[in-house]
């Protein structure tokens, strides 16, 4: 698995926007680690909380 840390650009496996990391640790009830990543949506900021095995890192 890559090793991700905050500030990485990442983006789903599946396609989606670029994201940044903002953190990354596990979420209440869930033994997997996740990120909790941001993008903009034209200007509008978004957040939502990934499992690191569904990111890979994006390279531009």
């Amino acid at each position: 698995m890559t090793d991700f840390k905050p500030g990485d650009t990442v983006q789903l496996k599946s396609g989606g926007p670029i994201m940044t990391i903002d953190q990354i640790g596990t979420r209440s009830g869930r033994p997997e680690s996740a990120a909790w990543c941001q993008w903009f949506e034209k200007t509008k900021l978004e957040t939502g909380v990934f499992p690191l095995t569904s990111l890979h890192l994006w390279e531009e």
